[in-house]
């Protein structure tokens, strides 16, 4: 997944706006959504794209459920309960990204209990030079454009929502 986790992230906040999260929780979820592509400036300066990125912390699930739960039981014993749902829906839009990294990627989502890799079996052939070609041509990233137009349908729908006065083009 390239161009699909923010817009997939907002599609989620967006529908679990119902619930009357708040910005916060909303902001969360969007942030949670392409965290753990953070790893991204490791993999390309002091890694030099030796290991794949889906390898690093940053792209196991065991490894967000224990900080989720170690920031739970902070949040409580400082008694700033107001950061629990904010910190659930980090966590949620962490699980969105590795689940859509699953549809052509891998992820460990077994370990440390196994070093099993879970998904990828929709396989890229590498047919270009550059890489990303190879994902840009590949039909899954139809997958990704469609979740980008349900994304940008959504948002300008809801601006023209929030401001129904303003002049459109």
């Amino acid at each position: 997944m390239f161009i699909a986790h923010l817009p997939a992230g907002y599609l989620a906040a967006r529908n679990l706006q119902r619930l009357q999260v708040g910005r916060l929780s909303f902001a969360a979820l969007l942030l949670g959504s392409v965290f753990p592509d953070i790893d991204m400036l490791y993999f390309y300066t002091i890694g030099q794209t030796q290991i794949h990125h889906h390898r690093y912390i940053t792209h196991i699930p065991a490894y967000y459920l224990a900080a989720g739960l170690a920031g739970w039981a902070a949040l409580v014993l400082l008694k700033q309960k107001r950061f629990i749902r904010p910190l659930g829906f980090f966590i949620a839009g962490i699980m969105l990204h590795l689940a859509l990294d699953s549809v052509v990627g891998w992820i460990y989502w077994l370990k440390p209990l196994s070093d099993a890799r879970i998904g990828g079996q929709i396989f890229v052939a590498a047919k270009y030079d550059w890489w990303i070609w190879n994902f840009v041509f590949h039909w899954t990233m139809l997958i990704e454009l469609t979740i980008v137009a349900f994304a940008a349908v959504t948002f300008i729908a809801d601006r023209r929502r929030a401001h129904p006065q303003e002049k459109r083009f």
